[in-house]
């Protein structure tokens, strides 16, 4: 094979590793980021905390990023696309309204505690209620969270036509109810500390909403 049809042919091999490199690097920056931000708060953080973090130079954390905000705002897509992927998947793998309730409230809580540190710090930041969302997060993450709700109504009202649950009370105030217990039980799991287990806790909290939403 001629010299340029060999190097044609390896370009492509070289591409993939420099692709990889570089998502390597990525990743390496928003992790170390987080455990930055949420340690001296990101108001106080700078870019060579970062990179120390990291283990990468000042100046190649610019090559990645232009700020710190730039650095959380990928934080934030990457938890945006996470938790899109997880509830999709759920929605598109279990039919039954009840059990699609419980997998949607566990897979949530599994990336909750997966993610605890990152929670920690969008609650730093000032994510207290779903009201705080878009002006911590941002509109992506706040619609994310609106479809994860829309998921979430959508098996409620469908186990509500089966007579599973109540169909006395309007779906939205049931789905309300629901993500309210969710939420709370977060706010107090990140505040005490984020013991393990917490994922195993969605069973508790489904069947204590059940309770008060069985057929009267």
């Amino acid at each position: 094979m001629p010299k340029t049809e060999a190097s044609r042919a390896k370009s492509p091999v070289r591409r993939k590793v420099r692709e990889l490199k570089s998502q390597a690097y990525r990743e390496a920056i928003l992790e170390a980021a987080e455990e930055v931000f949420l340690r001296v708060g990101f108001r106080d953080a700078k870019m060579s905390e970062l990179a120390e973090a990291a283990g990468v130079s000042t100046g190649t954390l610019y090559n990645y990023f232009d700020n710190k905000e730039a650095v959380y705002a990928s934080l934030v897509e990457a938890a945006h696309l996470d938790m899109l992927g997880t509830v999709n998947s759920v929605a598109e793998r279990v039919s039954e309204p009840l059990p699609r309730v419980r997998a949607l409230v566990r897979a949530l809580l599994e990336r909750i505690e997966e993610r605890g540190a990152l929670l920690a710090l969008f609650m730093q930041m000032g994510a207290v209620t779903e009201t705080d969302i878009r002006s911590v997060c941002g509109t992506e993450m706040e619609q994310g969270y609106l479809h994860y709700l829309g998921l979430l109504t959508e098996a409620l009202a469908a186990a509500a036509a089966r007579g599973q649950i109540r169909s006395d009370v309007p779906v939205r105030l049931l789905c309300s109810a629901l993500s309210g217990a969710v939420n709370g039980a977060t706010f107090a799991w990140i505040h005490g500390g984020q013991p393990p287990g917490f994922a195993e806790e969605a069973q508790t909290i489904v069947d204590l909403f059940l309770e008060g939403a069985s057929p009267r």
